[in-house]
């Protein structure tokens, strides 16, 4: 098997919206109606023009868009049915904005809506603020001459890497165009646009179809290898940005031609993959780490081969010294001759940077990904058809703190103190909260069954008063829900994390806290997870949405925040309202077992073990100081301390331990 991705075909172009003699990347949305060969210029409206539909998923009144280009805000709503509501409104032009400052402008999805008979295009958050900015009515032109070549360049929707198994193989390994003309079955001479990585598909299934037609004898793996090892490298994300990672195009774009003529051909000796995985790793020791590969490099030649042997980054700036290749300068191979070369990897976990990942507010950000991996080429250059291998490492530097003990015992000193020590290169970011829940490790099922289980190890709760403003107009409370899975989920978008909530303790829930995408479409999600409130009592109030869910990417700790008012509650509960809670876990993605923690009572500001902490340094030690206030009345009972080894501490410092260490548990 071979991980595709789709390339923009030669012939592909970009069309700039140009407003006050600036150029816009917009994307042309393929199920709209084709821009054609007329110059649009007309005034940009946004929304409805008077600060109302916005995002351009009601109505606007019949002809009010007449004559316009109109911009519309992403989310809420299908992309077709924004082009259509402009459509019957009257407009010239749909412009789809979006959102996200991490998201670059895509095809989006068809959603079936009708009619759709003008221009659509999307443009990123940078471009549609710009424009909204340029002053009501300012003119824009959409001229079809007026395009950029995307030769060389990523699809926008092509899927990005590493593989999500715990292997984190480079995926996918090699690209090709993906927008083809295409034969309708039965059609006799229809044909129809056919693209996506099912469109690029082909183009590697042909290539390799090429090979074995001239080398029959090839192994699959052999067949792979000639492919990969012969790509063309200098393809960009977009004519916009620099070159794309390895993680969105492996070995680069395919050319039959050169894996042809080579001469030889590499792999790695273990996975036969024609890439150096190094994976996903939690660098916490204070040395320097060295994982290790073994190379193989097979010369299906009559001549003696000799191989200068150097390395590259994808970025040069990365070449820091936090990540260093390591490897032989000149290797020969005698014809016909398999030999293997190693090539060790070598991390300095003091060097890396901070931990730019998370499932919420980065969530749906490639940048922060970009940024935290390590990537490029080995070359293996014979002087006639040099052979290039990726290689990639997604290194994390990582906390490892460890308490004293793990019993918790105030009864000769309350408060008393533990000591917690931090022997990792990264920042221990300690946050506590009174253990309320504790659940047993279920087996997890093998691997392909396709029946994952987020097993839920830990629960807990505390309370935070806030001032005015932060929730409501006047000071109230939040409650801080920690939830930690034995199984680490490496992007919790898979995973729902269900908290329902019954605040008046007859027997029926009033609302549901969990996890969800920003875009609220599970078809087309946005990537970063959000806080949701469900109001299953609709007496209570609406459904609210919050902030970002806390969660470092891979790993088992969760914490969601809400508001008092978000459940019907207020700063006169503190202390004084016992609520009932239960927590499920589901996987959402192929509907498997999930788990459940059933029948908790808890009281705002009613925990029974509160604790003072700090974040460590690398090699610093300090104390966690826990008080025992007795139990509340009515409260289930409280087993001790919960501590997060990775909190979130905003950009840069979304948090990193080791899967040891992340989760401290302090137990009486």
């Amino acid at each position: 098997a071979i991980s595709v991705a789709q390339t923009q075909v030669p012939s592909a172009s970009l069309q700039l919206l140009q407003v006050s003699g600036v150029d816009y990347r917009a994307v042309f949305q393929p199920w709209s109606e084709p821009l054609g060969s007329t110059i649009i210029r007309a005034p940009v409206q946004y929304g409805d023009g008077q600060g109302g539909n916005l995002d351009g998923c009601s109505d606007f009144a019949s002809g009010s868009l007449v004559g316009k280009v109109v911009l519309v805000d992403r989310g809420s709503c299908n992309f077709t049915l924004k082009i259509t509501k402009i459509t019957l409104g009257g407009g010239l032009v749909g412009i789809i904005g979006l959102i996200s400052p991490e998201d670059d402008p895509f095809p989006g999805g068809n959603g079936g809506d009708l009619p759709l008979d003008v221009p659509g295009f999307m443009v990123s958050l940078a471009d549609a603020d710009a424009i909204k900015a340029a002053g009501e009515n300012v003119i824009a032109t959409l001229d079809p001459s007026n395009t950029r070549s995307l030769a060389l360049s990523m699809a926008p929707s092509s899927s990005r890497g590493p593989q999500h198994e715990d292997t984190t193989l480079i995926k996918p390994e090699i690209g090709a165009p993906g927008a083809s003309v295409a034969a309708i079955a039965g059609s006799g001479t229809g044909t129809a646009p056919f693209g996506g990585t099912s469109g690029a598909a082909p183009m590697i299934a042909g290539s390799a179809a090429l090979v074995l037609d001239k080398y029959p004898a090839l192994r699959p793996h052999e067949v792979k290898a000639r492919l990969m090892n012969t790509c063309e490298t200098n393809i960009k994300t977009d004519p916009f940005h620099g070159l794309a990672p390895i993680t969105r195009v492996g070995g680069g774009e395919v050319r039959v031609d050169r894996a042809l003529a080579a001469r030889a051909a590499a792999w790695d000796v273990n996975t036969q993959q024609a890439a150096l995985s190094f994976g996903f790793v939690d660098v916490f020791e204070q040395s320097p780490i060295t994982l290790n590969k073994r190379l193989m490099i097979r010369n299906y030649s009559n001549e003696l081969l000799t191989f200068s042997v150097s390395v590259v980054f994808r970025f040069p700036e990365k070449d820091t010294g936090a990540v260093v290749v390591n490897h032989f300068p000149i290797h020969q191979v005698l014809p016909g001759v398999d030999t293997t070369i190693p090539i060790s990897l070598k991390i300095k976990g003091d060097l890396l940077s901070g931990n730019n990942m998370s499932s919420g507010e980065e969530g749906g950000s490639g940048e922060a990904l970009t940024r935290s991996e390590y990537d490029g080429f080995l070359i293996l250059d014979d002087g006639v058809q040099p052979l290039q291998v990726p290689w990639h490492v997604l290194p994390r530097k990582a906390a490892n703190a460890s308490l004293e003990t793990t019993v918790l015992d105030c009864s000769t000193e309350n408060p008393t103190s533990v000591g917690v020590v931090n022997n990792g290169v990264g920042i221990a970011q300690i946050d506590s909260f009174s253990l309320i829940a504790v659940s047993e490790n279920i087996a997890e099922g093998g691997a392909g069954q396709g029946k994952p289980t987020p097993d839920l190890r830990a629960v807990g709760i505390s309370t935070l008063e806030v001032d005015a403003e932060v929730c409501s107009d006047t000071k109230s409370f939040v409650w801080a829900f920690a939830i930690s899975t034995w199984e680490r989920q490496q992007h919790l978008n898979p995973v729902a994390l269900k908290i329902f909530v019954d605040i008046d303790q007859d027997g029926t829930d009033d609302f549901l806290i969990q996890n969800v995408d920003l875009s609220g479409d599970p078809a087309a999600p946005d990537g970063r997870q959000i806080i949701y409130v469900l109001n299953i009592d609709k007496d209570l109030g609406k459904s609210t949405t919050g902030s970002f869910v806390e969660h470092s990417m891979n790993t088992g700790n969760t914490v969601m925040y809400v508001c008092a008012e978000q459940i019907g509650l207020d700063a006169s509960d503190l202390l004084s309202t016992n609520v009932n809670i239960e927590v499920y876990t589901q996987d959402t993605l192929t509907g498997g077992p999930g788990d459940e923690v059933l029948q908790l009572t808890i009281t705002p500001g009613g925990e029974r073990f509160v604790a003072s902490t700090q974040d460590l340094a690398s090699g610093e030690s300090g104390t966690i100081t826990v008080s025992d206030r007795g139990a509340f009345a009515g409260n289930s009972e409280e087993l001790g301390v919960m501590l997060i080894t990775n909190g979130d501490r905003g950009p840069g410092n979304r948090g990193g331990a080791t899967k040891e260490s992340e989760l401290l548990l302090l137990q009486v």
